[in-house]
């Protein structure tokens, strides 16, 4: 029963990041394919900031709440934390809009097009935030179907403002997710019945410190994407373009390992199933999930051709290297959620800090050594690796220390 249980869940999750990652995986495309190769170069970078942005602003309440909801089941941890969550994002609202402003004043007038990103960034973190809840409880369908709406009204307004409206491209993207995100968290709000919840920033040292490791371990997974913005400096808009397309198709790819880990976390904590049980099937779920990574390897030219036209053919290689290394990037995710879910959360968080650092040291050596893309990619695949490597010698230490204890 318990099996089902969680195959249910994996499935609804796996559903729901399918069809979204699908649309935004599309949506990126065609920015890609509407807006000039130099724009985008300039764009791409930003985009990548806007995804750190969304992981610094969560201070692991996300992780932390889906974990403490699911073991207690009570209302009050979400009028602990959801204030604080409201408070931290109208912040950085505020700074994303005086850094946008300041962008299209010196750099260039395409960073005003995405002054939309403020409004994204606030709306979309407090709807994971209370997304977050339905997870804990276990109904992932909800989730699911919340998410999809989301980003399924976010394409059809991308499309309508750029084809109909004929407003610029990088507008229409900006405005369109920023409209779909807000309308989520008014959904969302509705559906869980919540009482009105103002900013505050009561029991901020008191929350940060629990769920300081969350916050640590969320930050510099998402910090890699930096990385973007290093090669365009480095390396200039063009290759900064064609490194983050590729960069970009990270998250739909990952999809798989990614649904999976958002069911271990709530199942570990609530020890629904036990974490040896998941290590049994880490091995087929990687196994799974490579299968889009096979077939993008072998089809890598006829897709790119297909989708984004020739402009974007010096990013076939990258893309086929960067396949291998998603192999591992799938397998550290799941157990990653699986360490975070037996509170070894600290080791998790620490790993993934060394292993950025090592990362952003390698890249920048490598581009100044070689000004060459490729080795971008190499570096990118290594520090899959390297994470792998962490993340299984800590649970085995922790495999180990069991048994030690038994005997």
């Amino acid at each position: 029963m318990i099996k089902k249980n969680i195959l249910k869940k994996f499935s609804w999750a796996l559903l729901g990041r399918l069809i979204a990652a699908a649309i935004q995986a599309l949506a990126i495309v065609l920015l890609a394919r509407w807006e000039s190769l130099e724009n985008f170069g300039l764009v791409i970078p930003i985009l990548t900031l806007a995804v750190l942005i969304h992981a610094i602003i969560d201070f692991g309440l996300s992780p932390y709440i889906i974990k403490e909801r699911a073991k207690t089941k009570n209302d009050s941890i979400i009028y602990e934390c959801a204030p604080l969550n409201i408070y931290i994002v109208n912040i950085f609202s505020v700074i994303a809009i005086i850094f946008l402003l300041n962008l299209g004043f010196f750099v260039d007038n395409i960073y005003y097009y995405l002054l939309p990103l403020s409004v994204w960034i606030n709306f979309e973190r407090r709807a994971d935030f209370l997304l977050g809840i339905f997870i804990a409880d276990g109904k992932n369908k909800e989730a699911t179907q919340l998410l999809v709406a989301r980003r399924f009204v976010f394409f059809i307004l991308f499309i309508l403002l750029h084809l109909i409206f004929n407003l610029e491209v990088t507008l229409s993207y900006s405005i369109g997710i920023a409209i779909a995100a807000i309308l989520s968290y008014i959904q969302i709000q509705k559906k869980l019945h919540l009482e009105k919840i103002v900013a505050s920033k009561k029991n901020l040292h008191n929350i940060f410190i629990k769920t300081l490791p969350f916050w640590i371990n969320s930050l510099f997974s998402q910090l890699r994407n930096i990385d973007v913005v290093i090669l365009t400096i480095l390396l200039g808009s063009i290759q900064g373009a064609y490194f983050g397309f590729v960069n970009r198709l990270i998250s739909p790819l990952n999809m798989i390992s990614t649904s999976m880990s958002v069911v271990v976390l709530p199942s570990v904590s609530k020890k629904e199933i036990k974490e040896k049980e998941f290590i049994k099937y880490i091995f087929l779920i990687t196994l799974f999930s490579s299968i889009p990574y096979f077939l993008l390897y072998i089809y890598a030219d006829s897709i790119i051709m297909t989708f984004v036209g020739e402009k974007y053919i010096p990013t076939i290689p990258l893309i086929q290297v960067l396949c291998i290394g998603l192999v591992f990037f799938s397998a550290s995710s799941i157990l990653s959620s699986i360490l975070q879910g037996i509170n070894l959360q600290k080791k998790v968080a620490y790993a993934n800090m060394l292993s950025t650092i090592m990362y952003f040291i390698l890249l920048v050596v490598f581009l100044l050594y070689t000004s060459n893309i490729l080795y971008g990619v190499y570096t990118l695949v290594c520090f899959f690796v390297l994470r792998f490597l962490f993340m299984l010698v800590i649970l085995l230490k922790h495999f180990a220390k069991e048994n030690n204890e038994k005997h």
